[in-house]
């Protein structure tokens, strides 16, 4: 009897034998689960869509997770650009503090 909860026969009828989950569990959210809908992809079947609209409607999903994590990655790389100008600016910004002292004393001085 197929086990459609922890063992659905779409994740564990691939030819190496490797049930999905063992390879999903090591990735992030979003490319494991575009992993995961790419696994399945023309092997889950649907009673409302035939065979060829699930397995687009598969290969859809898979882009849309595959499109977030892209869109993630570039908001994380925007973050971090920003924070690196922000770091130049605080030293630059310190730098022109430390300097201004410096002139500060020396003006005191004479």
């Amino acid at each position: 009897m197929a086990d459609n909860v922890n063992h659905p026969k779409h994740y564990t009828s691939h030819p190496s034998g490797v049930e999905c989950i063992e390879i999903t569990e090591h990735y992030g959210f979003c490319v494991g689960n575009a992993i995961k809908y790419l696994w399945r992809a023309g092997l889950k079947k649907d009673g409302t869509l035939d065979d060829i609209d699930k397995e687009i409607e598969d290969v859809r999903k898979a882009a849309w997770y595959v499109q977030r994590h892209l869109e993630n990655l570039q908001k994380k790389k925007k973050q971090i650009a920003e924070e690196k100008l922000d770091r130049k600016f605080d030293e630059a910004a310190r730098v022109q503090v430390v300097a201004e002292a410096e002139l500060a004393k020396k003006n005191s001085s004479v």
